[in-house]
């Protein structure tokens, strides 16, 4: 049976290669030499102006670096800011997290103990993704705030990010009332996020201004659907993701307020693919 099904397949090989060639004799018999030079230029022509129109807003952001390679980068920080940031994401990774404002679900009924086990599962899931996501926002805010030599720039990543560490304690705590552990790859996340963070700020502070609101859009879009996937009766969950919602709004509003733009389509598109990805690991793991 193997036998006849790899002829087959050589068979289906054999006719596809002759129906191309044959089409390829059409071609080149019917068409003169310069016409198909022309019809190649054409082609050409029409992929170089869609790459441009693709990369032309990118371009524009980085043409100082791209101009002037050397003075237009950041100075490289230096051995302790280094050390700084190792120590920060140990931290992170590894202590208790405190909220410096109150817990959003202090005041509601939780219902977790009469959750069947797989809702449990299904909100421990849901709650872990948010856990994950502020993992990263501290380390994308962090890292943001280490590529910057802007003064004022810096003060405005760093003040989201300790924003974010209210968030990260309040959806560590959640995780904690449903049995639930935070998501083992968060070590990756924290690595991942913090470099594009800094890799956005070296080489644009416009960049890491359009990339912060960008990805406060993304953030909010993603609560709301969270919102929408709960139990009706966890009033506690919702509470925490309701504030969480108002500030990833605000963080949003004041990289605008500072000067952010939209970022190209197809950046934009990949930023949410690789948030699809994550979240989609941070579920289960």
């Amino acid at each position: 049976m193997s036998g006849k099904r790899q002829s087959q397949t050589k068979h289906g090989d054999v006719i596809n290669r002759c129906v191309c060639a044959k089409l390829y004799r059409v071609f080149t018999a019917k068409i003169s030499a310069d016409t198909q030079i022309k019809v190649a230029d054409m082609l050409f022509s029409s992929f170089h102006t869609l790459a441009n129109s693709l990369l032309e807003p990118f371009k524009e952001k980085l043409q100082d670096s791209i101009t002037h390679p050397f003075t237009a980068l950041k100075p490289w920080p230096n051995v302790d800011q280094i050390l700084h940031e190792a120590d920060r994401a140990l931290k992170v990774l590894t202590v208790k997290p405190y909220s410096k404002r109150p817990y959003p679900g202090l005041n509601t009924n939780d219902p977790a103990k009469t959750f069947t086990p797989e809702t449990r599962k299904h909100v421990a899931g849901l709650m872990r993704i948010n856990h994950t996501g502020e993992i990263c926002a501290q380390a994308l805010y962090f890292g943001q705030a280490f590529g910057t030599t802007n003064p004022h720039n810096k003060t405005l990543f760093v003040h989201a990010a300790q924003e974010e560490s209210d968030h990260l304690a309040w959806t560590a705590e959640r995780l904690e009332s449903l049995h639930a552990k935070p998501s083992l790859l968060n070590p990756l996340w924290y690595v991942g996020s913090f470099g594009l963070g800094a890799l956005a700020s070296r080489l644009s502070d416009q960049i890491s201004l359009d990339f912060m609101a960008e990805t406060e859009h993304q953030v909010e879009n993603h609560l709301n659907s969270h919102l929408e996937k709960l139990p009706e009766q966890d009033d506690t969950s919702k509470a925490i993701i309701t504030q969480m919602k108002i500030d990833e709004i605000k963080h949003g509003q004041t990289a605008i307020l500072h000067g952010a733009s939209q970022l190209p389509v197809f950046i934009r598109h990949s930023m949410a693919t690789m948030a699809k990805l994550m979240k989609t690991i941070a579920y289960r793991i």
